[in-house]
Formats: structure tokens, C-alpha cells, sequence
């Protein structure tokens, strides 16, 4: 009987723990059954192919909830380090700068803007909230005096990590699925994810045991800034152009990712399993207001209220998951009270 109860209550635990792969599941069966155009292929693979420079972003940002930290900048650097390694391609340094070079400076200022921000927060004590707030503004401002008109007709070479395919397949979805395997044994099975998780849980008891809290911190903000800098690189590949739009008001459905994927701001948690599920519960939700022609101002008044309602989903859930903890952990006592006393 303890067994049955023991399993059962683990079933039920798993089953909060991962809501959002039930509701994953159920709105795909959903899309597949009363949307027209959804579960075909072409559609299927473009839901996937849309969002990888979304889901980049998303990797990027979780390493700094789970800290416990916030970075506002990321949707600013999304858009900042394509046009500035673009820009050093076709007009600064043309005879210099190839597309592949290009890339590089695209991934290391993405890597740059991280290590200030990390500086700002670690060694000034500066509210990462405040910090990242600032390097939105500065980086948007910029990328609007920078190329006001946009930026077209860019070499192959350079939108070929967002744009190319393998047997027709876009070759941006596999690299983020080898991003997704990296990010998992990272975090999961190394020691830099073990400290990450403490830091977030909490800092003192982290730097007591002997943790570099201020590392763990700076990795965390350079491997975001990073993420998004290979986001921006990607959606400019796939839309073979660069706007200074680019992931503009995007921040928001990124914390609705977040916060469907069990995350929290006080930080100490985070499944990166749980943040693919709602990367493509968030996907699915797109591409299903546009297939049935929602208006799209109306689409950003529907991200705002699932950020609400992914804020309240993932505090009934953690409250649901420590009742149900409790009450096992009740049920056991009692069960094992009654055998002992017959």
C-alpha cells in the first residue's frame, strides 16, 4: 500500500513538476485537429525554423535565472551585434572583414556586452535589473543611428547559419538542438552548473562553501549575451536582412518563457527541459493566431496577458508542488505509525 501511495505520489509529482509538456501535448493535438495548414510539415518545420533566434535567447537567459540575476539587454544585443559585425563587412572594413570574421565579431560583442553588464552587477554591486535596463536603452538607441534604413542584399556566407538547409531541413534548428544537448550537460553534469544552482539558491551559503560567486555570475551574463548575439545572427540569416527592430518587445515573451518553463527571479531553478517545452508551447501559440489571422496588435495584447498568466502558473505551481511534497511525506508517516504499532 505504501509502494502504491509512494508511486502514485511520485506520478503526480512528475506530472506538476512538467505540466508544461501536458500542455504542450494538448495544444499541438489541439492545432492538429481544428487548425487548418497546422500539421503539415512545411508548417511544422517553419514553427521550428521561426523560433530558434527566440529560443537562443531564451538559453541565453536562463543562465541568469537561475543566478537569480535579470538581463533586460538581451533583446537590444539580439539586434546590436549582427549589425555591427554586418556593418564592419560591408562598409567600415570591407577588404578586412569576410563573412565568416563577421560572425565572429557578432558572437564576441554578444560576449562583450555580457562581460559588462556582469562587471557592472559584480564589481559595482549595480542591480542587474537597473544595469541591463541602461544597456537596453544605450544598445537600441544605437542600432536605430546606426543603420536607420536596414541593411539588405548580405553575402551568403553570412546567412548561411540562419538561412541554409541539409536535405531541406533549416540548418539553424539543428544547431539549436546541439545548443539545447549543450546547455543540458552543462548544467547537469558539470561542476559550473552544480555552482550555478547555489549561487541561485542562495549566495552567502554559496560563497561560504567556497564558490566563486562572482564567476559563476559573469559566465552566467556572458553566456546570455553570447546566446543572443547567435539569435540575432540566426533571425538575420532566415530574414536574409537587419532591421534595428530587431527582437524589439521580444524580452516579454521570453520571461513568459521563462516563467511556463518553472523558473523563477529568486533563482536556485530552472529545467532546461521544462524551457524547451514552453519554447514550444510559446511557438505553437504564434504560429496558431497567425494560421486563424489574428490581428497582430492583438497578438502583443496575448503575449502580455501569457506573461500573466505564466507568472501565475508557475507560482500555483511551485505551491501545488510543496503541498503535495507535504502530504506524501504525511501519508508515509502515518503508513509507517500504523505498521509499526500492529
Amino acid at each position: 500500500m505504501i509502494d502504491y501511495k509512494n508511486k502514485l505520489g511520485k506520478l503526480i509529482l512528475f506530472s506538476v513538476s512538467h505540466a508544461i509538456w501536458v500542455i504542450c501535448i494538448l495544444l499541438f493535438i489541439i492545432g492538429a485537429v481544428f487548425v487548418p495548414g497546422f500539421f503539415k510539415v512545411n508548417n511544422l518545420i517553419n514553427v521550428l525554423w521561426g523560433n530558434v533566434s527566440f529560443g537562443f535567447m531564451v538559453l541565453g537567459i536562463f543562465f541568469v535565472f537561475v543566478t537569480g540575476g535579470m538581463d533586460l539587454s538581451i533583446e537590444s544585443t539580439f539586434a546590436i551585434a549582427p549589425i555591427i559585425g554586418a556593418m564592419a563587412m560591408l562598409r567600415w572594413f570591407p577588404e578586412i572583414v569576410s563573412p565568416p570574421a563577421a560572425i565572429i565579431i557578432i558572437l564576441l560583442l554578444g560576449c562583450v556586452i555580457g562581460l559588462i553588464n556582469a562587471s557592472l552587477h559584480v564589481l559595482l554591486g549595480i542591480n542587474p535589473f537597473l544595469v541591463t535596463l541602461g544597456m537596453l536603452i544605450i544598445l537600441r538607441g544605437l542600432c536605430a543611428y546606426i543603420i536607420p534604413e536596414g541593411l539588405y542584399y548580405l553575402p551568403e556566407g553570412f546567412i548561411a547559419l540562419g538561412n541554409a538547409r541539409v536535405f531541406d531541413f533549416p540548418v539553424a534548428v539543428i544547431v539549436f538542438a546541439i545548443a539545447v544537448v549543450a546547455v543540458f550537460i552543462l548544467v547537469n553534469k558539470t561542476e559550473f552548473g552544480r555552482n550555478l544552482y547555489a549561487v541561485g539558491s542562495s549566495e552567502k551559503a554559496a560563497f561560504l562553501f567556497g564558490i566563486n560567486v562572482g564567476r559563476i555570475k559573469t559566465i552566467a551574463f556572458l553566456l546570455a549575451g553570447f546566446f543572443a548575439a547567435l539569435g540575432g545572427l540566426t533571425a538575420a540569416g532566415r530574414m536574409q536582412a537587419i532591421t534595428a527592430d530587431m527582437g524589439n518587445g521580444d524580452i516579454i515573451t521570453v520571461f513568459a518563457a521563462c516563467f511556463l518553463g518553472g523558473m523563477s527571479m529568486s533563482g536556485g531553478k530552472g529545467d532546461i527541459v521544462d524551457l524547451i517545452g514552453s519554447i514550444l508551447t510559446l511557438s505553437m501559440i504564434t504560429n496558431v493566431l497567425n494560421l486563424i489571422g489574428v490581428n497582430p496588435f492583438l497578438v502583443k495584447v496575448i503575449y502580455g496577458l501569457i506573461l500573466l498568466i505564466a507568472i501565475i502558473f508557475a507560482n500555483a505551481q511551485q505551491q501545488f508542488r510543496q503541498k503535495l511534497l507535504l502530504d506524501t511525506y504525511k501519508s508515509m508517516r502515518q503508513e509507517r505509525s500504523v505498521a509499526r504499532a500492529s
